[in-house]
């Protein structure tokens, strides 16, 4: 898991590529990649910015910069289990792109640390733009596209059970108001975790398969699966998430 690239990154990169065509793809092609690559949440926050956003692809691949697998390499070295986002890109352009791009971010109109927005985005809040890994958006045998993209959510964060519950609670499918996906991820941070505590991403998809009644397994049939078939954390989380403070 570590060391792949979440779909949205590996979209952002291939457009990079593009984008320099037949000369060498530098960390400036990657700015254009991420920001114009339209699901991740680099590309969400960055175009938050507009015009900023406009000058940057504009100007981005003209700039002397090191060559993409600058970035990638740094990004490479994270001790994170999770795949490598789109935000973790940005950062690994911004720490190894030297002074030409620092210099192309402030003069298009971003501050050099992007309005101090890297360093305010939380890991505990990954169910927020979600990215993923391998999530096949029309579904498969197994499971139907709004399945698939929670299980793809929980794959690029090397999650399991845990966050199949938190990334299921945030889909705009579920609808729960009794599920709120941060006070679900901050219990999931607060309790002590047991042998028994997450089964893992596989038990979840085999255990909601046996329960659905569809012919491919629903949000609500993951939901269930992670109660029944993902160990001990679900319920203990879920427990402690409806107790009153």
């Amino acid at each position: 898991m570590a060391g792949s690239l979440t779909d949205q990154a590996a979209v952002a990169v291939a457009i990079a590529r593009a984008e320099a065509g037949p000369s060498e793809t530098t960390i400036g092609h990657l700015l254009v990649g991420l920001a114009t690559e339209p699901d991740g949440r680099a590309g969400k926050r960055l175009r938050e910015r507009a015009t900023a956003v406009l000058l940057l692809t504009e100007r981005a691949g003209r700039i002397p910069a090191p060559p993409l697998t600058a970035a990638l390499a740094h990004a490479a070295r994270r001790p994170h289990r999770r795949a490598i986002g789109t935000v973790d890109l940005l950062d690994a352009a911004l720490a190894a792109g030297g002074s030409d791009v620092a210099d192309l971010l402030e003069s298009v109109g971003f501050q050099r640390d992007l309005d101090g927005w890297l360093l305010g985005d939380p890991e505990h809040l990954w169910f927020d733009d979600a990215e993923t890994l391998g999530w096949a958006p029309h579904g498969d045998d197994t499971l139907d596209p709004a399945a698939s993209r929670v299980v793809a959510q929980a794959r690029a964060v090397g999650g399991g059970a845990i966050e199949v519950l938190i990334a299921a609670a945030a889909a705009p499918e579920v609808a729960l108001d009794d599920l709120d996906p941060e006070v679900l991820a901050g219990v999931a941070e607060r309790l002590r975790h047991t042998a028994s505590w997450d089964a893992g991403l596989d038990a979840v998809i085999s255990t909601a398969r046996v329960l659905t009644e569809s012919p491919r397994a629903t949000l609500r049939d993951l939901l269930r699966a992670t109660l029944v078939g993902g160990g001990e954390g679900p319920r203990r989380i879920l427990e402690a998430a409806e107790r009153p403070a």
